[in-house]
């Protein structure tokens, strides 16, 4: 597992004290709530942007897999 460093600890931490994210994070969590698959679909496509995974680098799956 990779360790964060001091930046990043600290940008986490800024976060964390964000009312914007806490906010979404409780809208998130209410299950009330469900995402559009539009919505969904754009939630997708701005977070792959952390993916530090090249689709060039993974195998193919085998097997049975559940979903």
């Amino acid at each position: 597992m990779t360790r964060l460093n001091d930046l990043e600890k600290k940008e986490m931490l800024a976060d964390a004290a964000s009312e914007d994210l806490q906010r979404d994070f409780r809208k998130l969590a209410n299950p009330g709530t469900s995402l559009t698959p539009a919505e969904y679909l754009a939630f997708l496509t701005w977070a792959s942007k952390f993916s530090k995974e090249r689709i060039e680098d993974r195998k193919p799956m085998t097997g049975r897999f559940l979903l």
